[in-house]
């Protein structure tokens, strides 16, 4: 079968089953880069004997979609995106006429590493819905704005500062890996907060809405060492009764807790998004986090929770309802 064909019906099968377009094309990419693959290993030798990955890859994946089983299915998307991506690399391999990377130098095999990612990259992003950040192409789409070239030198600089050997076996890949965390970690800087209040809903809801203990990590803009710890959102909707959805409570702290931060700014960015977008009566958010640059240096407390708050509307204006809320957050 034509693989553009095998595409289409793939995605449109997903469809039927009740998946959303965007799942639909990630599903119908992840079948047909698998399926490619195949095709393109037969016949080829490879030392690690890629041929069968592939299929047990996709048939982790297939029985993932017929069941339903997202969370199963976000793993299988990720073996599949590994298996992808070394026989790409066993591709390069081979193009270059390199059989077996382990007699060759280190340094070039992580050359080939880094041309063969880009490679994916681009192979990934023609068949996914384009900007959609699923398992698929989360390489492809996170940490677009950074230059990971940079990242990666500066890294090795740092090791050579501190007195030891970037080329040493444990470390020859740690720039690339830090490359890949502080994609991860700082993806917020390019996200607009705000984008996650665009569905709300006319319930006609007055009364306090809190989620509690969100899971809480970032990073000190001043020494970029950790702070981790829990945010409590909580609103009252305004007089049009408009309310969102509890996710999108916590994706708007991930949004600004995953870019260099300071917990009075990030505890003030979230209160306050949250008063442009929704509208709201009012608004408190209260952060409690312990911040390694105080744990693990410098003054060397560890334990030590910083707590923070920022109130707006009715929170500010009223003793009553703040005092409501506090009680709410911290009687657990």
């Amino acid at each position: 079968m034509n693989r553009e064909v095998h595409y289409d019906l793939t995605r449109i099968w997903a469809v039927r089953e009740g998946f959303s377009p965007e799942d639909a094309e990630v599903i119908a990419a992840a079948n047909w880069a698998c399926d490619a693959l195949y095709v393109d290993l037969q016949g080829k030798r490879y030392h690690w004997g890629l041929l069968g990955a592939p299929l047990v890859s996709r048939r982790r994946f297939l029985k993932a979609v017929r069941e339903g089983d997202r969370v199963a299915l976000g793993e299988s998307l990720h073996a599949l995106q590994d298996t992808i991506g070394h026989g790409l690399l066993g591709h390069v391999y081979h193009w270059r006429g390199i059989d077996r990377m382990e007699h060759r130098s280190p340094r070039l095999r992580l050359r080939l590493e880094r041309w063969t990612r880009r490679v994916l990259a681009a192979y990934l992003r023609r068949h996914s819905s384009i900007g959609y950040a699923s398992p698929i192409n989360a390489d492809a789409a996170r940490g677009a704005h950074m230059d990971r070239e940079k990242i990666e030198s500066g890294v090795r600089l740092i090791l050579q500062g501190i007195g030891d050997d970037p080329e040493r076996e444990g470390l020859l890949d740690t720039p690339r890996r830090v490359a890949d965390m502080y994609a991860e970690i700082f993806a917020g800087i390019d996200e607009d907060a705000g984008e996650h209040f665009r569905v709300t809903f006319n319930e006609g809801h007055q009364e306090m809405v809190l989620v509690r203990d969100i899971p809480l990590y970032s990073v000190c803009e001043h020494h970029l060492l950790p702070f981790l710890g829990r945010a409590h959102v909580a609103y009252v909707p305004g007089k049009h009764g408009r309310i969102c959805g509890l996710s999108k409570l916590a994706r708007v702290v991930d949004a600004f807790s995953r870019r260099p931060q300071v917990q009075e700014r990030l505890t003030s960015q979230i209160a306050d998004t949250i008063v442009t977008r929704l509208d709201p009566a009012g608004v408190i958010v209260v952060i409690e986090a312990e911040h390694l640059c105080m744990s693990m240096r410098g003054v060397r407390k560890p334990g030590a929770q910083t707590v923070t708050s920022a109130v707006r509307g009715i929170f500010e204006r009223k003793a009553a309802t703040r005092a409501e809320a506090m009680s709410l957050i911290m009687g657990r």
